[in-house]
């Protein structure tokens, strides 16, 4: 698919969804233990990790292009929870990422806008004296209120609107 995004296509993994589902869990976590142990390449050995995202599918009732859709919502599912782990896709998905697209274009007007603002959180050491700041970017939104950073960072690192 690209330079650091592979598919596999597993066949025949159950007769039902739930005894496919478990297959393609299994086979996930297989690939991601392969790839904990690492190589050795020149006398270095070399570690990495994948994100894995699973769809299970019976091969009539998609596209291929809804598939690999499907297929990069359940990998994103699953480098929300960090490295070398399995995301399974879920209809909850769909309108969930309909949702991101349109916070990452309302976060686009943000920028242009200023709606971001600066707080400062004073913190205070044992002797109750400040000893240092902390900075915190909150997004008023003219619509939603203050939204907090967890909101809205992942979205700006996945859109390439975070410098």
């Amino acid at each position: 698919i690209g330079g650091d995004e592979f598919v596999a296509v597993l066949n025949g993994l159950g007769s039902s969804e739930q005894e496919a589902t478990a297959s393609a869990m299994l086979a996930a976590e297989k690939v991601l233990a392969s790839i904990r142990t690492g190589v050795e390449i020149g006398g270095l050995h070399l570690f990495a990790s994948a994100c894995i995202g699973i769809v299970v599918f019976d091969g009539a009732e998609l596209r291929p292009d809804e598939l690999l859709k499907r297929a990069d919502m359940a990998m994103y599912r699953a480098k929300v929870s960090g490295r070398n782990a399995i995301g399974l896709f879920e209809a909850t998905d769909i309108e969930q990422q309909a949702e991101r697209y349109r916070l990452a274009g309302e976060f686009g007007e943000a920028l242009a806008k200023d709606q971001l603002e600066l707080f400062v959180q004073p913190q205070i050491d044992a002797s109750g004296r400040i000893s240092a700041a902390e900075a915190l970017v909150r997004w008023r939104h003219p619509q939603r209120g203050l939204i907090f950073p967890d909101a809205f960072l992942s979205i700006a690192d996945q859109f390439g609107q975070r410098e």
